[in-house]
């Protein structure tokens, strides 16, 4: 799973809040929230990554689901 466009994303807030360092804390307030917000999404990917295949293996394996095509390389 490609989790380069949150690892930007978190960069830029970080970019931010450094531009508004000497700005107050309700000017900084949305910048500081999406930095926690993206930086809680980073810690929790891996988990709904692991989740979701189990979950969807449960489904292939109930019928639910199809098998993936083997021709996209899925991980």
């Amino acid at each position: 799973m490609d989790i380069s466009e949150y690892e930007e994303l978190s960069e830029l807030a970080r970019e931010g809040l450094e531009v508004l360092a000497a700005a107050s804390a309700e000017r900084r307030a949305i910048l500081l929230e999406m930095s926690a917000f993206v930086d809680f999404l980073l810690e929790q990917i891996p988990r709904f990554e692991q989740e979701w295949k189990a979950r969807r293996a449960a489904l292939v394996a109930s019928g639910e689901l199809p098998e993936p095509p083997r021709s996209e390389g899925r991980r």
